[in-house]
């Protein structure tokens, strides 16, 4: 799929309706979903266990009531009380362990497909999406699915059963008390439901919304702290952080009010059935009705509606975990609308020209080509270098031959083959890259540059630094390749890591090289000595280096000025100044500039 096919999935509004969403939800669950199926029916069993009591309940308190009251039956329907809900009880244990075992199952479905999805995603994809977006819908994200499955499947198969019996209970004893009951618990209902209808239906959306966008501000705030310790900047320079704060504060607080004066109405009424029924036991005791029947269903139905109650205050639970599992769903499917990358089965390509072949390319979203027909060839073994200005399109022709997008017009290929015929693993070991925002793992020295041969030995990676000229700097750690990079005050310098960056180039030995403007952080003395590696990394390699530093590329075997997604010159170093075209004007920019004295 096209990075536009794949943004106008992204914009349709998911329509996804609570059984789709349960069906999804179980798909995560693997082979574990036929726990669920135990679970709804322990739930089931639990709510009739739960409410036979309640009729022998009656029969006690017509017992009671009586003139002489049987004892020895009292005592057994009491017994039977406690065994029918302590039956309910641990019906309901039950039903809930197999609930969260599912739920667990679930968490860890959603987390593990997530995350092989992400391996075959294109590398851009990574670069368009905030990480903290990213890490909240996989990781926060799939925590929220599990009040949904772990609570509210239980709930829901007790409610779907509940209404029913409730029914059948409350016009069994007297129908006029029970016509009372079902009127306040109506009227219940009907209190709760302004907090999920009309504007209010997207209250989770959007509030997960504005938890997504406040969670990737602050993963870019935090990032960013060094910006601002260095000039004394404060919290406010870092506008969208703060605005994204304010925003979830705002819908925080707005829809809580919205919810409070329902809520508080909605709870007033599941509890008023005693304040209609005791009025009406009093009018019917004195029209002459049977004192005794009267007094024994009115405490039967303050107690029954008193559970039906609790019942009911699930369906506000199961209402809101619902919709919050459903805007999981979308947000997690959304995810997945990015098409991954299909692979091909070739292996490594004999031999290493790269040929880019009338090249177009756009970024998701957009329709402008960054580039736009471009056609070269990098013989094996050849040294080929861009520049030209700033988005020009230099880094985005580099990308594309690592596919961290897939271009869509033209054909890149290797030693004559189609990138997207090789198999994952062969076109990343064909190539290695040095980039100017590369950065290194919280881990030692030697895991981060052992990362593309994890088999390598520590002679391996001294050697590894001996090419890459960074010796000196691995000897003058407390711990030497052992040392932590980042842990215990121990940091490097913007130079210091890209050589070390450059040491794992050399371990992996890959036949082709793409340096993008890998000395851009680099001072003057950590320079040459990159510059001094790099020309003993790329011998005999096929080559692909952007660069600004003019000084880098002028022993290239061809030098390519883009301008506006195209090619406007090629050629060697000499050849293009004798053009006295752009290149020429750059390079005269160049050297005047570089006499520039302070």
């Amino acid at each position: 799929m096209s990075g536009k096919d794949a943004s106008t999935t992204l914009q349709k509004k998911q329509t996804r309706t609570a059984k789709e969403t349960w069906n999804t939800l179980l798909d995560y669950a693997g082979r574990s979903r036929w726990l669920i199926r135990v679970s709804i029916i322990a739930a089931v069993l639990s709510t009739i266990a739960g409410i036979v009591p309640y009729t022998y309940i009656h029969r006690i308190i017509h017992n009671i009531l009586q003139e002489n009251p049987n004892l020895e039956s009292i005592i057994h329907l009491a017994w039977l009380v406690v065994l029918f809900f302590v039956i309910s009880v641990l019906l309901s244990f039950i039903a809930l362990a197999l609930s969260h075992l599912v739920a667990f199952r679930i968490e860890s479905g959603i987390r593990s497909r997530s995350m092989k999805r992400f391996m075959n995603m294109p590398l851009g994809f990574f670069k368009d999406q905030a990480s903290g977006k990213l890490r909240k819908t996989i990781d926060d994200n799939a925590v929220l699915t599990h009040n949904m499955v772990a609570h509210n499947t239980p709930d829901l198969a007790s409610v779907a059963v509940f209404p029913v019996v409730m029914l059948i209970i409350f016009f069994s004893y007297d129908w006029r008390m029970g016509l009372l009951s079902l009127f306040t618990i109506i009227a219940a209902i009907l209190s709760i439901l302004p907090m999920y209808s009309g504007k209010n239906r997207d209250c989770v959306h959007n509030y997960m919304s504005a938890q997504e966008q406040m969670n990737a501000s602050a993963v870019e705030y935090v990032r960013g702290i060094p910006v601002v310790k260095v000039f004394q900047q404060t919290i406010h320079s870092f506008r969208a952080f703060r605005e994204a704060i304010k925003n979830y504060s705002s819908f925080s607080l707005d829809y809580t009010y919205m919810a409070r004066k329902w809520m508080i109405l909605g709870n007033i009424m599941v509890r008023a059935a005693v304040y209609f029924l005791i009025p009406f036991a009093i009018v019917m005791i004195n029209r002459g009705s049977h004192p005794i029947e009267i007094i024994c269903n009115l405490v039967f139905y303050v107690l029954f509606t008193g559970y039906s109650a609790t019942q009911i205050i699930k369906i506000m639970t199961i209402g809101q975990g619902t919709m919050q599992a459903t805007e999981v769903v979308d947000r997690i499917e959304n995810l997945y609308a990015h098409e991954p990358m299909s692979y091909g089965d070739r292996e490594e390509a004999k031999e290493h020209t790269v040929r880019y072949e009338n090249v177009s390319f756009h970024y998701p979203n957009t329709e402008r080509d960054v580039v736009s027909q471009v056609s070269f060839e990098i013989p094996q073994g050849k040294f080929v270098a861009l520049v030209g200005e700033s988005g020009g399109g230099k880094s985005t022709l580099a990308s594309l031959l690592p596919r961290f997008y897939d271009p869509q017009e033209g054909i890149i290929s290797i030693g004559g083959i189609p990138v997207q015929d090789f198999t994952r693993e062969a076109l990343m070991n064909q190539i290695s890259f040095v980039f100017q925002n590369q950065s290194l793992f919280k881990e030692s020295v030697l895991e981060n540059i052992r990362k593309p041969r994890p088999d390598a030995t520590e002679e391996d990676v001294l050697k590894a630094c001996r090419q890459a000229q960074c010796l000196d700097v691995v000897e003058r750690l407390p711990d030497g390749l052992h040392t932590v990079v980042g842990g215990k005050g121990v940091f490097l310098s913007g130079g210091e890591e890209q050589r070390i960056l450059l040491a794992r180039a050399f371990l992996k030995n890959a036949p082709i090289l793409v340096l993008d403007e890998a000395t851009a952080f680099a001072d003057p003395e950590n320079e040459r000595l990159i510059q001094a590696s790099f020309r003993r990394l790329m011998a005999d390699k096929t080559t692909l280096m952007i660069a600004h530093r003019l000084s880098s590329v002028v022993h290239a075997d061809r030098i390519m000025v883009m301008e506006a997604g195209k090619i406007v010159e090629a050629g060697t170093h000499e050849d293009l100044l004798e053009q006295d075209g752009v290149y020429a004007s750059m390079w005269e920019d160049f050297n005047t500039a570089a006499k520039w004295r302070v």
